[in-house]
């Protein structure tokens, strides 16, 4: 419960930030290496410490073409991904498990960018099952019509990237999906997107 609220604190700060152009936990975020931290060493000529600065400096790199929000560089999610595993590969090393300025600068990472919005590929698409009565003539000696009941697919897209946190983004997958109506069952085969 408090770890839900802390990260619920800590996505709402940043939104708050987004607004105002800048964001606290970033311009408060310890500078490690050549390149951790907000706005260091993105051009820098110097080469990276060790694993976690090679991390941040690639990162740096990935993000070139985020989207800007109110002053603010948004990354595309996979390059938030690619930075948060190479994160927790280095927690993991000893260097990473030891306590110090590294140690640090690697757990606000990983603590920020778990909450960090991004921008993930592809369209979100809706599908839904629409249904009418739908007129049908034959002709045999005389032309006869009925209504029958006639059900199709509605699919609406929204736009090439979707808002989402790290590891949030949308993920799809077939489903059969079916529709009583006029006492007759319509079956259709769709995607079924959701957040993971």
């Amino acid at each position: 419960m408090l770890r839900r609220m802390l990260l619920c604190s800590v996505w709402m700060m940043f939104l708050v930030a987004v607004f105002l152009g800048t964001t606290n936990a970033q311009a408060k975020s310890p500078r490690y290496g050549n390149f951790c931290g907000a706005g260091h060493g993105n051009s820098s000529p110097k080469q990276p410490i060790d694993q976690l600065d090679q991390a941040c400096k690639q990162h740096d790199l990935c993000c070139k073409g985020g989207i800007k929000k109110a002053g603010v560089v948004v990354c595309p999610c996979q390059c938030d991904r690619a930075f948060l595993g190479s994160v927790n590969a280095f927690l993991s090393t000893p260097k990473g498990r030891k306590a110090g300025k590294a140690r640090r600068a690697a757990l606000f990472a990983k603590g920020f960018y778990n909450v960090h919005a991004c921008f993930c590929e592809g369209k979100a698409c809706k599908y839904k099952i629409r249904c009418t009565m739908k007129k049908k003539c034959v002709k045999l000696k005389k032309k006869r019509c009925v209504k029958v009941p006639s059900c199709g697919i509605d699919k609406q897209c929204g736009p090439g990237k979707t808002p989402g946190l790290v590891g949030k983004c949308l993920r799809c997958k077939t489903k059969k999906i079916c529709k009583r109506f006029a006492g007759k069952n319509f079956c259709f085969t769709m995607p079924v997107c959701e957040r993971k």
